[in-house]
């Protein structure tokens, strides 16, 4: 799943709590320091069984270019707030978790630095888990900020890990959410052009995860706006 995640990075997002500033471009950003992790600590910010191991015969999934392999063993993350998330046996992953609509921007990453984050993040949204004793467990919007800390205690370097935290905010699943906030009511287009956006905004400003998650809650807010239009009727984003 981290394939389609990397080339997905030009998609767009809403994060959804608290009241989106009205450009963070221009906005104070003079926030606390972040406590997120930063790397792999004792107790918290680290794997427990890894690396993850794969082992069967490959799986196809239709509409897939890339094929799956299922997991001999658990594996377990623990985040920054001491949350364990579990990989249990015979998870899914095809070592990338990219949504497809982004590949062609992100690339198809498989490195080492990804597999352990994805196979995690695969057990919780990931297509062809559906069963899984995980699936959908945890709310989305804390799923894919457990991808981007596990990316990062991987050695996934920040900003790659922002891009592809981007692209599964914008482009991958959500769940137990209302209409309007669902992405896939809006243009594959618009998405795209909205994670190249990001892309470039992670670029110029090294953000932080909170200004980075803030920065996508703004583009999904402009990209329904627009959408909308000023007057009820569907705009070209």
């Amino acid at each position: 799943m981290l394939r389609g995640i990397l080339a997905l990075v030009v998609a767009a997002g809403l994060a959804g709590c608290s009241s989106a500033p009205e450009d963070p471009e221009s906005a104070d950003q003079a926030l606390a320091e972040e406590t997120r992790c930063a790397g792999p600590q004792d107790l918290i910010c680290a794997f427990i069984n890894s690396p993850v191991r794969v082992g069967g015969d490959p799986v196809t999934i239709p509409g897939r270019e890339v094929q799956f392999f299922r997991t001999s063993h658990d594996l377990t993350f623990i985040d920054s707030d001491g949350v364990k998330w579990v990989a249990p046996i015979e998870t899914l992953t095809d070592g990338a978790s990219i949504p497809p609509i982004f590949v062609r921007l992100v690339g198809s990453p498989t490195s080492r630095e990804f597999v352990n984050a994805a196979a995690v993040h695969d057990a919780y949204c990931g297509i062809g888990n559906e069963e899984g004793t995980k699936f959908q467990q945890a709310d989305w919007e804390d799923v894919h900020r457990m991808f981007y800390e596990a990316l990062i205690v991987g050695g996934t370097p920040k900003a790659k890990a922002g891009a592809m935290y981007s692209a599964v905010w914008l482009g991958g699943p959500r769940w137990d959410i209302p209409e309007e906030r669902d992405m896939n009511n809006l243009p594959t287009r618009a998405k795209q052009r909205s994670l190249q956006r990001t892309l470039d905004f992670i670029e110029r400003k090294d953000p932080t995860f909170d200004q980075l998650h803030e920065y996508l809650w703004w583009e999904e807010k402009k990209m329904r706006k627009r959408q909308k239009g000023l007057f009820g009727f569907t705009q070209r984003l």
